[in-house]
């Protein structure tokens, strides 16, 4: 039973050291921190909040796509770009950790309710938040 436990652990490494995990690992990362410079670049509260934050919805898809091995990856690219704007290490850390796990929380909850990723149902996602934008008008 060990011997199992051991093979299993050590194809699961071999598995993560593959080309193309290493490559999609680099990809992510940069396109995360490529995302967070800009949108920190037009910040106009602070060097640290933004209104808008497009790495949460790039590493949101990326992690529902691609799985969530690459949870190191965002975890990496946003102590980095946290650190390189000056942030404590503990501070980097912090926001690090949060901007992680929204990406893992929220691509659990879309794979818990079958969220379909294809392109065919876009009328009918438009039609759900249409409808949800004017109740919202509504209640104003």
């Amino acid at each position: 039973m060990e011997t199992i436990r051991l093979w299993s652990s050590w194809s699961r490494l071999q598995e993560l050291l593959v080309p193309h995990y290493i490559f999609n690992f680099l990809v992510i990362f940069a396109i995360y921190v490529l995302a967070a410079y800009v949108g920190l670049e037009i910040a106009p509260v602070n060097k640290f909040a933004t209104l808008v934050w497009a790495p949460t919805g790039i590493s949101l898809a990326w992690l529902f796509l691609f799985g969530f091995r690459y949870w190191p990856a965002i975890f990496m690219a946003a102590f980095f770009i946290n650190l390189f704007t000056g942030a404590s290490v503990a501070g980097a850390f912090g926001i690090a950790i949060g901007n992680t796990l929204e990406a893992l929380v929220g691509s659990y909850l879309l794979r818990l309710a079958n969220f379909e990723a294809s392109l065919s149902t876009v009328p009918d996602d438009w039609w759900c938040w249409g409808r949800l934008s004017a109740h919202w008008s509504q209640q104003r």
